[in-house]
């Protein structure tokens, strides 16, 4: 195992050894040990296909038929969601790309737990719309500002934290919903709760980094044993006869050609006869080729000898199917660990059959349980604007769910 592929437990065990860090001038909390905890969660998720996948597959879920507006009411004790529609709010939402904004921050929430929003306001106290837009602004781009020990964040640092020092780094102040007015470029950092984490949070797949990485060994792993598969699998029995017969041609052919003959000679030509013969054997593109040998006649034993390539007995089947259980257990310790059931996912277990029902049964525990604590935070910005620019009104924003 290479020194870069025991970075992703190591942050198992430093993620909460936060500690101020200097940048640009300023001071932020380290977001991971070497501050990219984002990037590497990144690079985790763009290295794996069914990762990338299932995280489609929970924006997909959680997104349903898309944003709309609605109004909560009572109905015989049961809370209602009515969808409506209100000209006033969708003309403001026409001005700027509000759809783009929530797609980032649902992928980036579902991603890392977590995301950052700048508030553009306008500070002109006789305009009626104190929001202008908001923006989304990327985990990799922003850390909260270290103000000392045990002192309130008031800022965020933005900036190319992949490459410090080579570009400059901004300071936004943290956005106040009391007074929306006071800055034109104000940010917020939304992020789900986690015990015994101060600041930044941990991404869904956190403690499920050993197992991603178990399950792409198994591919490298195969890929290995196929490439190198001789050494395992045969016993080669060549004839003494065959060498001295090798051993008598060369000196023949040293004499015809004037030259003195070693025993140098005699080694390189076995070197070069075994290297044919393993690039005959290994490999997988050599599956179903043959390996050709002479047969020659021991006059001492009166007999025709000749090259035996005997199959070793191996418990190669056993290997390999250990290895596929260990990848195949990742992948539901994966789906998991994001919080989708395995048969949402497509995933389902040897032998198993994902029915009709038990998706339908899936899908409508996914909507009444994992669907309101995540779309309270995504929204959280868009209805807190709703809220000071069309204060009065009952209206919010949240991700509409068609029954199935």
């Amino acid at each position: 195992m290479t020194e870069t592929q025991n970075i992703i437990p190591s942050y198992l065990e430093d993620f909460l050894t936060g500690r101020p860090i200097p940048a640009g001038g300023h001071y932020i909390h380290s977001w991971g040990d070497d501050n990219l905890y984002p990037q590497m969660i990144r690079e985790v998720t763009s290295e794996n296909g069914l990762l990338q996948n299932i995280l489609n597959k929970h924006f997909e879920m959680l997104w349903g038929a898309g944003p709309q507006l609605y109004e909560t009411g009572f109905v015989n004790g049961r809370r209602t969601k009515r969808w409506i529609q209100n000209q006033e709010i969708e003309d403001w939402l026409s001005l700027w790309d509000w759809r783009q904004y929530l797609e980032k921050a649902t992928a980036e929430y579902l991603l890392l737990n977590g995301f950052f929003t700048i508030f553009h306001c306008v500070t002109k106290p006789f305009t009626r719309l104190a929001v202008e837009k908001l923006e989304f602004l990327s985990c990799d781009l922003a850390r909260l500002q270290w103000t000392g020990t045990g002192e309130p964040i008031t800022g965020v640092i933005t900036g190319d934290f992949t490459r410090p020092g080579m570009f400059g780094y901004d300071r936004l102040p943290m956005f106040n919903p009391q007074n929306p007015r006071e800055q034109e470029q104000s940010i917020t950092f939304d992020a789900a709760y986690q015990s015994g984490v101060e600041f930044y949070p941990r991404a869904p797949i956190h403690s499920s980094l050993s197992w991603i990485r178990a399950g792409e060994q198994t591919a490298d792993l195969i890929e290995a044993f196929n490439c190198n598969s001789i050494s395992p699998k045969y016993h080669i029995e060549v004839p003494a006869l065959y060498w001295a017969k090798l051993r008598d041609k060369l000196i023949s052919e040293c004499a015809e050609n004037g030259i003195l003959y070693n025993e140098g000679m005699l080694n390189r030509a076995k070197d070069q006869t075994f290297e044919e013969v393993s690039n005959a054997l290994s490999g997988i593109d050599k599956a179903g080729k043959f390996l050709v040998t002479e047969i020659m006649r021991d006059e001492l034993i009166d007999k025709y000898i000749g090259w035996k390539v005997i199959p070793l007995e191996t418990h190669i089947k056993d290997y390999l199917d250990a290895q596929l259980k260990i990848g195949r257990e990742s992948q539901f310790n994966l789906a998991s660990g994001l919080g989708m059931h395995p048969t949402l996912t497509g995933l389902k277990k040897e032998g198993g059959l994902s029915s009709g029902s038990e998706l339908e049964v899936a899908s409508k525990l996914y909507k009444n349980i994992s669907v309101e604590i995540a779309e309270t935070k995504i929204m959280k910005n868009l209805n807190t604007a709703i809220g000071i620019n069309f204060a009065g009104l009952k209206a919010r924003m949240g991700f509409c769910h068609d029954e199935i």
